[in-house]
């Protein structure tokens, strides 16, 4: 599964959680600081953010791949309202499996990230590891 395809996976799986079922899910803006809220409740924005890698030993690598869920919302009528949308994204994807060639998602962190206007931001962190195989196999093969 590549990541275009993961992304997608977790897409799909927000968008399918009835609690989250009011917000816009969407992938992360190409142009963030373009981006507008259109929905009048919020949106759930999802980005991989970036992978990190093992040592390789017999051309194989353990891959652990950040992905940010970040949660626009407003109208809540005080930052509490987001909870439950933060724990609805915990309880959607924490331990839920992507995929072939993907082990169980772990949260990693979730943080308020600002207000403004009336539009509370967090982000909750997630990563999920899967193992790179080389193509080339270990050196001497």
């Amino acid at each position: 599964m590549s990541l275009l395809e993961l992304e997608q996976a977790i897409l799909g799986k927000l968008a399918a959680t009835p609690q989250l079922s009011a917000l816009k899910v969407e992938p992360y803006p190409e142009r963030p600081s373009e981006y507008r809220l259109m929905n009048p409740k919020g949106a759930v924005l999802v980005v991989v953010q970036g992978s990190r890698y093992s040592q390789a030993i017999g051309g194989v690598q353990a891959r652990k791949t950040r992905i940010i869920i970040t949660l626009l919302v407003r109208n809540l009528n005080s930052h509490a309202g987001a909870y439950v949308l933060l724990d609805a994204v915990l309880a959607s994807l924490a331990g839920w499996c992507p995929g072939d060639g993907w082990y169980d998602l772990a949260a990693q962190s979730e943080n308020f990230v600002t207000e403004d206007n009336g539009v509370w931001q967090y982000d909750v962190v997630f990563e999920v590891e899967s193992k790179l195989v080389s193509a080339y196999g270990a050196c001497g093969e």
